[in-house]
């Protein structure tokens, strides 16, 4: 019983760093935010992840949205203090 507490509270705790105003960010938007923390163009971070540019634009649209943020260089700051990079 411990035990599942325990990993509830974890999921709880875990949710409320993805949570930003309401919203939540996506698995896939949590994996391009952690790309813009290298020095990778938008096009490098694209192939990597296996999706075009367009999506790329409209998931770094989504994630700056979310953050309040207007650059990379600020929702890497956000990311690193919500631990999720």
């Amino acid at each position: 019983e411990s035990l599942g507490r325990d990993c509830l509270d974890r999921i709880k705790e875990k949710n409320s760093l993805l949570q930003f105003d309401g919203e939540h960010l996506t698995q896939r938007e949590i994996e391009v935010l952690r790309y813009l923390s290298t020095d990778y163009s938008v096009e490098k971070i694209g192939k990597s992840l296996h999706i075009s540019k367009n999506t790329m634009k409209t998931h770094l649209k989504n994630i700056y949205r979310k953050l309040k943020v207007d650059n990379r260089k600020q929702a890497t700051a956000i990311a690193k203090t919500k631990l999720l990079i």
